[in-house]
């Protein structure tokens, strides 16, 4: 929904807060699953250079499998079933391990993909609205939802720093490699030393850089106060107002809905408010919500 389509960039920001609501309220796999699906939708038609794109997928993913596993292993709540189990009897493994021994959980895994999917549908959906909104119009943005101008310009900025960041990484790695570094023939010790080793011309940089955009803006004699008239932006067609229009108030009507069935799921587990033509209300929360 908020890929490149000509929607308001308020409309975005909006839809962007309402990913981050339904991601804190939904608790079931298959329904974060979904909202996730269509964030990473919403990512790939945004507009973004493919490698971008792509690796913010390849990103998004390898931290749901990091979630799942981490979970899988170390899940402690009750009740648990061992997908695989190994528990030795004696020996240094069982001085280290304990007697739970190493063992995956289904329950463990099944948990960490949910604040997986969860991560995803909050990120994927802030990369999309990054990717496919132009600075000036997400500071209009920002600015109609009366966040202070110096935090919009702040945060705008950081936007658009974040790719130089990724060149200085790459340039400084670039610059290791060809010294004769290699990670595929060093201890992850040494790997992690030279990582840490090309922090400080990273930052050295992006400090310089930083110090060069406060100066220009200095110079142009910028002033929060005085911003307002610098913020006009070409109006949206027809069709596009009415298209963000409609998309913000479905989006709205849904969430409504959503959290109309779950107060009154927590009002009937909590024993504040129970009716019986509302159980499948209450059964429809249990099984997607």
């Amino acid at each position: 929904m908020m890929a490149n389509s000509g929607l308001d960039p308020r409309a975005k920001l909006l839809l962007l807060g309402l990913a981050g609501l339904w991601a804190v309220l939904l608790e079931q796999p298959g329904s974060l699953g979904i909202c996730a699906g269509f964030a990473l939708i919403a990512l790939c038609l945004s507009g973004g250079k493919p490698k971008h794109i792509l690796g913010a997928v390849a990103g998004l993913a390898l931290a749901v499998w990091g979630f799942a596993l981490l979970q899988a292993v170390f899940y402690q709540q009750v009740p648990r079933t061992a997908w695989f189990a190994w528990r030795p009897e004696t020996g240094f493994w069982n001085r280290v391990l304990g007697a739970d021994g190493l063992a995956l959980y289904r329950e463990g895994f099944l948990y960490g993909v949910t604040q997986g999917l969860r991560l995803v549908l909050a990120i994927g959906s802030g990369l999309a609205v990054a990717f496919s909104t132009d600075a000036t119009a997400l500071l209009r943005g920002l600015r109609f939802y009366r966040v202070p101008y110096g935090v919009a310009f702040m945060a705008v900025t950081s936007l658009r720093f974040l790719p130089l960041l990724g060149r200085e990484v790459a340039t400084a790695w670039q610059a290791a490699r060809m010294r004769g570094f290699s990670p595929y023939r060093c201890a992850p010790w040494t790997t992690g030393a030279v990582a840490l080793s090309l922090l400080r011309p990273v930052l050295s940089s992006c400090v310089r850089r930083a110090s060069v955009i406060a100066a220009s803006v200095t110079s142009r004699g910028f002033t929060p106060e005085g911003a307002g008239s610098t913020l006009a932006g070409p109006e949206l067609r027809p069709a596009a107002r009415h298209l963000s229009r409609a998309v913000v108030t479905l989006a709205l009507l849904t969430t409504a809905l959503l959290l109309a069935a779950k107060l009154l799921h927590f009002a009937y587990l909590n024993e504040v408010y129970y009716h019986s033509d509302l159980r499948p209300v209450y059964e429809f929360v249990r099984k997607w919500l």
